[in-house]
This record gives structure tokens, C-alpha cells and sequence, in this order.
């Protein structure tokens, strides 16, 4: 059973709502609890920290339209 993560922190907030503060530190600590309590192996959790819409899209191999 292959498994793998993609966790996403986002501090950016859309216009007009206030930017969050601990997003980043909290994707990190989900990251580490999957790799170290659930079991995924290290190489197959990618964090990603305040991506744009295409750079989630390319990792989750999804379209651009």
C-alpha cells in the first residue's frame, strides 16, 4: 500500500480577510505526525507553504483549465 501526503499551510489570506499567523508551523507538525505516528514514509509527505493555485494543481496532477 503506497500512501502519500501533499499539506498545505497557508498564512495568505484572500482580500480582504486578515492573514493567518500559524498555518505554516501547523502544516509542518501535521506533516511530522503523519511520518512519525501514521506511518508514511518521509520521501512521500510534501509540505507546501502559501502555493498558488497552479503549483497545487501540478502536485495533485490535476488539470489547469
Amino acid at each position: 500500500q503506497h500512501r502519500y501526503a501533499v499539506v498545505v499551510g497557508a498564512n495568505k489570506a484572500s482580500p480582504g480577510r486578515r492573514d493567518l499567523r500559524y498555518a505554516h508551523n501547523d502544516a509542518q507538525e501535521t506533516a511530522d505526525t503523519l511520518i512519525r505516528v501514521a506511518g508514511y514514509p518521509y520521501e512521500n509527505v510534501t509540505v507546501m507553504l502559501d502555493p498558488g493555485r497552479l503549483p497545487l494543481l501540478d502536485r495533485r496532477g490535476g488539470s489547469h483549465a
